[in-house]
């Protein structure tokens, strides 16, 4: 009767201490919402205003319209003068036409076209083949961050030595060396697969198989001896809160998107601007060759002037100082020759530079010499679908905005970093004993030893300052990408009407320096006509006078060019 009313009383004792624990668990729970929830609130903040590319080039792009683009005057066709009534030159535009001696030294000329040189240009051009190499790295970042959810195989083998000792009234100080000692062998080799998946969740499958072996003293009479277990587990590890989701967990990937993308614009870009480069050097090729035909014909007509004053001195009103007027002049062109000649090989070297074509590299004797003739037909655009185009296709606008969108991704990880950790974590397994591994693994098969567990686990740094500061600096970085991108629209539109007007600008000195030079042709003919006329005219202000009209026809032919 004693020994029911002792268990009826265990039993009420222990009624009463699970429904204290499960009170304590209650308010413990209750305690932990409600941080986690005021942890949320502190959190959150306000989305910020959403990037509108069109936005920002609204007003560029409305005012463009309101340009008006001038119309180019004609070229002009002949000299024509309010203070003459004649014109002797009616021939417009300059000829184009090879230089006697282009090259300071007499070297193989090869003669190319631009469409040419910018095949082997977009061929072999080593400083493009650098930048290509960037992009390709940054196309293989992106595939590094999309591994980090690649299935991977795991194995491990542990051998483990342990003492299991067991207290007795005879020995209560659990010597080893007294008969109740038992040393425990555990032979465990693990194998499976683990995996993080895009949710932000661990997902792990194991299989493990232990052998046990014991000996000592104390293990004379335990049998079976040894023993073994096999143990197949499912474990799962689920963010809850903080880094649960694509957008917090995907954004590594996102972002290295995206840089491949800037990348491949940035590749672009240096093509573009080799491209540039050799277009620019190639018409430079075709102005510094003609500098060295316009200064051959000027060296020519000199040594014609100093020809026809030796033949006239001595006669009235020529003498030798009129002779070494002259020859002072030719070795004057002479000396400017030299230097244009210089220039037409450094242009033929920079020209191999670009190209880096190895049947043609710069240590090559080969003068390369352009084929293609400029023209000076009007190209006619309209200045508001100049600016439209350029707002549409410009490279760096293109850039910027993948920044902005890189930097929205980030400020998007960093509010998830902000939220407090709360993880679910579980596992179920399925254990098997035996005394060999097939009756572990017949054991197992009948699912008599099932375990699981399930849980929580929380984590919150209190005051939370440096995931609040990454959030307020990837803010920062949005706001100084965007204001960027309107430095930009307003640097594009800048960069195409400066441009445009370079162009109308350089229409009009050529069409003026056309017409100059007509005026220029006109005055030298007059001057030749007075000296072939006039025995007299052989003096020292006629030849300097013929002399600086020489001089000046050249420079005015080389301004045209």
């Amino acid at each position: 009767m004693n020994e029911k009313n002792n268990r009826s009383l265990q039993y009420r004792n222990s009624k009463n201490s699970l429904e204290s624990s499960m009170k304590s668990v209650r308010r413990l729970m209750v305690l932990t919402s409600a941080v986690i929830l005021g942890s949320v609130a502190v959190g959150c903040t306000h989305d910020p205003e959403v990037f509108n590319p069109k936005s920002f080039q609204k007003s560029a792009r409305a005012r463009a319209s309101e340009n008006v683009t001038p119309d180019m005057r004609p070229m002009p066709t002949a000299f024509d003068s309010p203070y003459l009534k004649a014109s002797t030159q009616p021939t417009s535009r300059p000829s184009f036409s090879a230089a006697k001696q282009p090259s300071l030294q007499d070297r193989p000329t090869r003669r190319m076209s631009l469409k040419d040189i910018v095949k082997r240009v977009v061929t072999n051009n080593a400083e493009s083949r650098v930048a290509s190499y960037q992009a390709a790295m940054d196309q293989a970042r992106v595939i590094e961050s999309e591994a980090a959810y690649d299935l991977k195989y795991f194995m491990s083998f542990n051998f483990n030595k342990q003492n299991d000792l067991f207290p007795t009234a005879s020995n209560p100080s659990l010597s080893p060396t007294k008969s109740t000692t038992v040393t425990l062998d555990d032979m465990q080799t693990q194998f499976g697969f683990k995996q993080d998946t895009a949710t932000g969740a661990k997902l792990e499958a194991v299989i493990q198989t232990d052998q046990f072996f014991r000996s000592g003293p104390g293990a004379r009479n335990i049998r079976p001896n040894p023993f073994w277990t096999t143990e197949a587990k499912l474990q799962v590890s689920q963010p809850l809160l903080q880094n649960f989701g694509g957008e917090a967990n995907a954004a590594r990937i996102a972002v290295a998107r995206n840089t491949e993308k800037v990348s491949l614009l940035e590749f672009r870009v240096a093509l573009e601007k080799t491209l540039f480069e050799t277009e620019q050097t190639y018409w430079q090729l075709v102005q510094a060759e003609q500098d060295v035909k316009i200064r051959e014909q000027l060296l020519g007509r000199t040594i014609e002037t100093t020809d026809l004053i030796k033949k006239r001195t001595g006669t009235a009103g020529t003498t030798n100082t009129e002779l070494a007027q002259a020859n002072a002049a030719i070795e004057t062109r002479r000396l400017d020759l030299v230097r244009a000649r210089s220039q037409v090989t450094d242009l033929s070297d920079t020209l191999k530079n670009k190209m880096n074509d190895p049947e043609l590299p710069v240590s090559s004797p080969d003068l390369i010499l352009a084929t293609d003739v400029p023209t000076d037909m009007a190209i006619r655009f309209d200045r508001a679908d100049q600016i439209q185009t350029a707002l549409t296709y410009r490279a760096e606008i293109a850039e910027q905005q993948i920044k902005i969108d890189s930097t929205e991704i980030t400020i998007k990880a960093a509010k998830n970093n902000e939220l407090p950790k709360l993880d679910l974590v579980g596992s179920i397994g399925v254990l098997g004993v035996g005394i060999n591994i097939n009756r572990t693994l017949k054991d197992q098969a009948r699912f008599d030893y099932v375990d699981y567990a399930i849980g929580f686990q929380f984590e919150f740094p209190i005051g939370n300052r440096e995931a609040r500061a990454i959030r307020v600096r990837t803010e920062l970085q949005r706001l100084q990408a965007i204001q960027q991108y309107r430095q930009l629209v307003d640097q594009v539109t800048f960069d195409v009407l400066k441009a445009e007007r370079e162009v109308i600008t350089s229409w009009e000195e050529m069409a003026a320096a056309r017409t100059a030079r007509l005026a220029a042709i006109e005055e030298l003919t007059r001057l030749e006509s007075d000296q072939a006329i006039r025995e007299g005219t052989m003096n020292p202000g006629f030849i300097n006078a013929k002399l600086d009209a020489q001089q000046k026809l050249s420079d005015l032919e080389r301004r045209e060019m």
